[in-house]
This record gives C-alpha cells, structure tokens and sequence, in this order.
C-alpha cells in the first residue's frame, strides 16, 4: 500500500493500466479502498474522487478485456520464435515492449497488429 499510495496516482486510464500492470488489479483495489479511507478521515474529497475514478477505470478495463499482462498479450514467446526471434532474452524484451505499448493502445492487442510492428518492438 506504501508504495502504491508514494506511485503517481491520478484519473487517467492509460496510467490506471499501467499500475494494473505493475501491481496486479487486486492488489491495486485493495490499497486504493484503503487510501480512499484515509483521504475521507482526512476530509479530502478531491483524492476520494480521484482513487474512485480509477477503481472505476479498473473494471472498465476488466469488462473490456485489455492487457494489463503478459498472460493477457495477443503475441507470446512461441509465436515470436515462429517469427524467427530465438535469442530468450530477445524475446523477454519484444514481448515487454509489446505490453507497454498495448497498455497504451488497447486496441492494438491482436497478433496481426503487434507482429506487424515487430521491427519498432526489436530496437
């Protein structure tokens, strides 16, 4: 929780993938009920909106099923070696410059989209 509530929160979807990413989706609920407290003991209604707003970006981003992990990329390391990378910790890197940039770009979370990008994820 210390170190989610010292991470820049704020209402932006992008960002709310990221540290979907970062910590887990249920790891980030759960500090963010409890930061929601603190600020509402403490009177600050502007930091209970803003920790609402992203618990509400989460389950957006859950019913919507976008990646916020490598579990959840379109692309894995099987089908990177099918696409000639061999090197593992090539692989490791494409497939987690992939993830950023899906978290950005949700919609972008197919096979043909991000193979087709393949040569931007291998700089």
């Amino acid at each position: 929780i210390i170190k989610i509530s010292k991470s820049e929160l704020k209402d932006d979807i992008r960002l709310t993938r990221h540290k979907m990413k970062e910590f887990g989706e249920d790891i980030l609920k759960a500090a963010l009920n409890v930061l929601f407290w603190v600020k509402h003991t403490e009177g600050d209604l502007f930091m209970c909106k803003v920790y609402d707003n992203i618990y509400d970006e989460i389950d957006e981003t859950l019913a919507k099923g976008h990646c916020t992990s490598l579990k959840t990329l379109a692309v894995n390391g099987k089908i990177l070696k099918e696409e000639g990378i061999t090197d593992g910790k090539q692989i490791g890197k494409v497939l987690n410059k992939m993830l950023e940039y899906v978290l950005d770009e949700p919609q972008a979370n197919t096979k043909d989209i991000l193979i087709s990008k393949m040569a931007c994820f291998l700089e």
